[in-house]
């Protein structure tokens, strides 16, 4: 995303990134290969010391228990515990970042702790209620619904999964669609509210599902995947925060 800003390669988007790195201020980052030796080496420009996740510390997930992720941090030889309400699997490297970067600061495990048990993500595999589990995840790119399934796939093993989808024109349709969307699932599928939308007839073409139908309204689609639940469906709504972000002010109006 935002290759005209960021770089159209890895090495560009590092260059980029590692812009914000200042004089004498300490680095954290989650990183290999050439991004890393980028960042390291605009670090070593400024005097900046490289703390390395993976490396200098570390995150891994105990399982989730009372609808939060519980985590395992080490570093330096401690572990510690922490409860996180970001379920996303994706979520592990990012806590173990801040959580480094707060206790660098002199931040106490308990105020680490609670704001990590506090924290609120719209859109970012958000659970927004139960019975029948409905999830909002803006995943709107090839990286971002390859994390969404593999978050799908820990937390609801084997189950089928009921999306409403809706993909922009000029993301990899085709990529998402096959990856996100396995034959046991069920899709409706309609329009993010973007000049960028690709067609929900567009979408389907590639997607291989149990059941497949397009709708021509976000309010048309929450309406088709409810008739289609029962009290044990999970229910993901995603592809674009374009028709998330709607999606999500229809059913907070609802409930």
């Amino acid at each position: 995303d935002h290759a005209e800003k960021c770089g159209d390669s890895l090495s560009g988007i590092a260059e980029h990134k590692a812009g914000i790195i200042k004089e004498g201020v300490p680095v954290f980052v989650y990183a290999d290969g050439e991004p890393l030796d980028i960042v390291k080496r605009t670090a070593a420009e400024k005097k900046a010391q490289v703390y390395l996740g993976g490396q200098d510390f570390s995150a891994a997930s105990c399982g989730i228990t009372d609808s939060m992720r519980v985590l395992t941090y080490s570093q330096s030889g401690a572990e510690e515990t922490y409860r996180l309400r970001l379920l996303g699997s994706y979520q592990i490297d990012n806590a173990s970042l801040a959580i480094a970067a707060a206790k660098y600061l002199g931040i106490t495990k308990d105020a680490i702790a609670k704001g990590l048990e506090k924290v609120v993500w719209p859109c970012r595999l958000e659970v927004l209620s139960q019975s029948p589990t409905i999830l909002l995840d803006g995943a709107h790119n090839l990286a971002g619904v390859t994390a969404l399934r593999a978050s799908l796939d820990e937390l609801f093993p084997g189950k089928s999964i009921l999306f409403l989808l809706g993909i922009l024109q000029d993301k990899d349709v085709k990529g998402m669609a096959e990856v996100l969307v396995r034959p046991c699932d069920e899709v409706v599928i309609t329009w993010p509210l973007s000049e960028r939308a690709a067609s929900p007839e567009t979408v389907a073409q590639y997607v291989s599902a149990s059941y497949v139908e397009t709708v021509e309204c976000i309010e048309d689609g929450i309406e088709r995947v409810f008739a289609r639940a029962d009290e044990d469906t999970v229910i993901c709504i995603a592809g674009s925060f374009y028709l998330v972000g709607r999606a999500r002010e229809v059913l907070v109006d609802r409930q």
